[in-house]
């Protein structure tokens, strides 16, 4: 996927996503770090899933937009759409993932055991991710057992 950023500090700079889950924000472990005084530390994030790309808000100061709208939930990212954090509005291209592996888990069709992506915390994102697995296997009753949470670690990658 391609952003590029339209207006506010990194304006005119265009950035490459190669990872299927992305942070953006003032933080350095962001994906996406952008010295922009109006950013949570950790603002929004961008997850990949099903040949999709959702936003989410992470509960920041100033809001999340898409194309002018105020995020209340996740967002399914169009070709074109507009993203505003703080000052920096970006637009997204080639929404395909680059380099991206085969997801590490597998996908059910069954509207009961699939719901659309969730938020992940900054902080508390593995905790999440297990929290989410293990509701899943509860549902089951307890038919299913991840074998392993180290395959969920977020990317720490500093992209600008």
């Amino acid at each position: 996927m391609d952003i590029i950023i339209l207006s506010g500090p990194a304006q005119g700079r265009r950035i490459t996503i190669q990872e299927t889950d992305v942070l953006i924000g003032r933080r350095a472990n962001c994906n996406v770090c952008l010295q922009d005084d109006r950013l949570s530390g950790e603002h929004a994030q961008l997850h990949y899933e099903n040949g999709h790309w959702f936003v989410y808000d992470l509960s920041s100061s100033n809001g999340t937009w898409v194309n002018r709208q105020r995020l209340s939930q996740g967002y399914m990212l169009r070709p074109g759409d507009e993203l505003g954090v703080g000052k920096t509005v970006m637009r997204f291209e080639n929404l395909n993932v680059v380099g991206a592996a085969a997801a590490p888990y597998p996908m059910y069709d069954s509207g009961a055991l699939y719901s659309e992506p969730q938020p992940i915390m900054g902080r508390g994102a593995m905790a999440g991710v297990m929290a989410t697995i293990d509701s899943l296997a509860a549902a089951l009753d307890g038919s299913i057992m991840p074998v392993s949470y180290t395959h969920l670690t977020l990317p720490t990658k500093r992209i600008v």
